[in-house]
């Protein structure tokens, strides 16, 4: 059964994950990849790809893109909508 005010993993369309001074964000499913390939470039260092390899300042950019076009987003224990 599903907890109040969670969002069950199977939901999450990206996992964020801090390392410092750099986070990785990860597809979680299709459309998650989808919106990686046509919204975030490849140039520069990106060894894991379709996971976006990221400075910390580009972050907050990023996940407004992904809730502006309905995507769920973990970050460690927080889920953004």
């Amino acid at each position: 059964m599903e907890k109040s005010g969670r969002t069950p993993v199977s939901q999450v369309d990206f996992i964020l994950e801090d390392h410092g001074s750099i986070l990785f964000l990860h597809p979680q499913n299709k459309s998650a990849e989808d919106w990686v390939n046509a919204s975030v470039s490849q140039e520069g260092y990106q060894p894991n790809w379709p996971s976006v390899l990221m400075e910390r300042r580009y972050a907050a950019d990023l996940i407004q893109g992904l809730q502006s076009d309905g995507f769920v987003v973990s970050f460690g224990s927080q889920v953004v909508h």
